[in-house]
C-alpha cells in the first residue's frame, strides 16, 4: 500500500508540475498549454510550418527523462545507504 501511494503521488505531482510550468510558459508567451503531443496534433495546436513546436516536445521529453533518471538514481542510492 505504501508503494502504491508513493507512486500515485509521484505521478500526480509530476503531472501537476508539468501543467504548472506549461501553463506559466503559455500565459507568458500568449498560447495554450497541451502536454500530450497527440492531443496537440488532434486539436491542430501544432503548426507544422516551423520546427520549434516539435522540438519543444522532443527536447522537453528527453530532458524530462534524463532529469527523472538522475533523480531516481539519487533517491535510490540514498535509500540504499540508509538501510
Amino acid at each position: 500500500l505504501k508503494e502504491r501511494t508513493a507512486a500515485a503521488l509521484t505521478v500526480g505531482i509530476g503531472v501537476f508540475l508539468g501543467l504548472m510550468v506549461a501553463g506559466s510558459a503559455a500565459s507568458f508567451l500568449g498560447g495554450s498549454s497541451i502536454l500530450n503531443p497527440a492531443v496537440a496534433v488532434a486539436l491542430q495546436a501544432i503548426n507544422f510550418s516551423t520546427i520549434w513546436p516539435l522540438t519543444v516536445y522532443i527536447i522537453g521529453a528527453s530532458l524530462g527523462a534524463v532529469i527523472g533518471f538522475v533523480l531516481y538514481d539519487v533517491v535510490r542510492n540514498a535509500e540504499q545507504k540508509s538501510n
